[in-house]
């Protein structure tokens, strides 16, 4: 059995998987447990654990959970991603940039900007909706994204100024490549190719010759060796790691705790050219999921005939954690707020000025 231990509002991402005909022979062999429910427990089921999400815990609830993968390891379950070795994405930036491997840099937001290289983009740390701003190239306009950042609820200790790095090619598209990894197994799972510098899935084109650029990149896998020392440096044995190319080289953009390992099942029927794109893009799906479904068939060590095993916790760090949580759910209810208050008749009027303004 695989246990998920994940974050309350990503439980979707791994049921998902499990409705879609790709994960749809694992489902015997996965189960998801959130941490609030782990918490509460006090006790592991035997298996192998994948721990997910691990940027969206406080700092006082991944020392819970070190406790629990210790109690782990001491029964000799796998572990997957150590909640006190993971680096997550600042610090990896960071380290990545400091060991040569990548040319540009990020800094938090409420530290001094005063070595940046612009352009620039800001981006909340914890959070994988990419950027929040268009490129910004110069420190005036950085100061007036920050204030409407700002007016927006979000403080800047929860964002990265991030010094673009263009990786357009000689054809004038961006490529952004995605491999997972599981236990050893390193998955190139896609290729996004588009005309705009922050490539999604949505911003892909459905040109057949891209098409096939990308199947050679899942078939080929040119850059695992690069890959696993990526992963190996940030300490992650489960996750996506996205980058780009430039000039010949790799550039790691971040590490996704919480991969998306397929769509969701009950998305608005596709309009005919999404059709079609899908019906391109099959053969790479089924090829993906393939080696996928065989890394997590290689990491299930199969039933354990023993009870659970039990976790305790420092009275002290659940108290911590409690009031942790309560201040970060405190902030969302705030953000939430101002965003609907700005989605007022009256206000949303202004948005669009302010912006401009700003």
């Amino acid at each position: 059995m695989i246990y998920f231990a994940v974050d309350e509002p990503r439980v979707d991402l791994v049921t998902h998987y499990l409705d879609r005909e790709w994960g749809r022979p694992l489902r015997d062999r996965f189960r998801q447990i959130t941490y609030p429910e782990l918490f509460r427990k006090r006790s592991l089921p035997r298996g192998a654990w994948i721990f997910t999400a691990l940027d969206a815990l406080t700092d006082p609830e991944l020392w819970m959970v070190h406790h629990i993968q210790e109690a782990a390891r001491n029964a000799s379950l796998p572990v997957f991603n150590s909640a006190r070795e993971v680096m997550q994405r600042y610090e990896l930036l960071q380290a990545l940039h400091k060991s040569g491997r990548n040319e540009f840099r990020a800094y938090r937001a409420d530290q001094p900007l005063d070595g940046v290289r612009f352009p620039v983009f800001v981006r909340v740390e914890k959070e994988h909706d990419g950027s929040l701003t268009p490129l910004l190239y110069n420190r005036a306009a950085l100061w007036r994204a920050m204030m409407y950042l700002g007016l927006r609820g979000l403080p800047r200790r929860e964002l990265l100024v991030v010094e673009f790095c263009d990786t357009a090619s000689t054809d004038g598209l961006y490529r952004k490549y995605s491999i997972f990894r599981i236990g050893d197994a390193y998955i190139p799972r896609y290729l996004h190719i588009g005309g705009y510098w922050m490539t999604k899935s949505n911003t892909r084109g459905a040109d057949e010759n891209l098409i096939a650029e990308e199947m050679a990149y899942l078939s080929g896998n040119p850059h695992k060796a690069w890959a696993r020392e990526v992963f190996e440096m940030a300490h992650i044995e489960y996750g996506r790691l996205d980058y780009g190319i430039r000039g010949g080289r790799p550039q790691a953009w971040e590490i996704n705790f919480t991969p998306v390992l397929a769509g969701n099942p009950n998305r608005p029927r596709p309009t005919p050219d999404e059709e079609r794109l899908n019906l391109l893009m099959r053969p790479a799906k089924e090829h993906a999921h393939a080696a996928i479904r065989e890394a997590f068939e290689r990491i299930d060590p199969g039933p354990i005939p023993a009870g659970d095993v039990r976790v305790e916790f420092p009275p002290a760090l659940e108290e911590e954690a409690t009031r942790a949580r309560s201040s970060v759910d405190s902030m969302k209810r705030r953000r939430t707020w101002i965003d609907r208050m700005a989605a007022a008749p009256g206000v949303r009027a202004v948005g669009p000025l302010l912006r401009r303004a700003l």
